[in-house]
């Protein structure tokens, strides 16, 4: 459970780690009670940011997904991004937005 001034969120992650050394997650989010919510004076409401961060050696410098891509999927560019396996080095994948999002849209 992670409160904050924008109300309460429930959070719970189930991770699974396969010998071949794939990682899995289930996210199960409960933002109920996170919105509506009296807030402090000029903050707008949103909803709540839940993610994951994790450290990784710098020898690691290439990235696969699948999903849209290569570059950025955003509305305005979404017919663009091809649906399958991309590969890209880690600086690539920077997007120097004022308010960044995940993954540049590559979802």
């Amino acid at each position: 459970e992670a409160q904050s001034s924008e109300g309460v969120t429930n959070v719970a992650v189930v991770y699974r780690v396969f010998a071949c050394g794939v990682v899995e997650t289930e996210w199960l989010i409960d933002a109920i009670d996170a919105l509506p919510t009296p807030l402090p004076r000029k903050l707008h409401k949103s909803l709540p940011r839940v993610g994951l961060s994790v450290p990784l050696p710098g020898r690691l410098d290439t990235v696969t997904w699948f999903g849209a891509g290569p570059h950025e999927g955003y509305p305005d560019r979404k017919v663009s991004a091809a649906v399958r396996q991309h590969t890209a080095h880690v600086e690539d994948m920077h997007v120097p937005y004022i308010f960044p999002q995940e993954s540049g849209g590559r979802a």
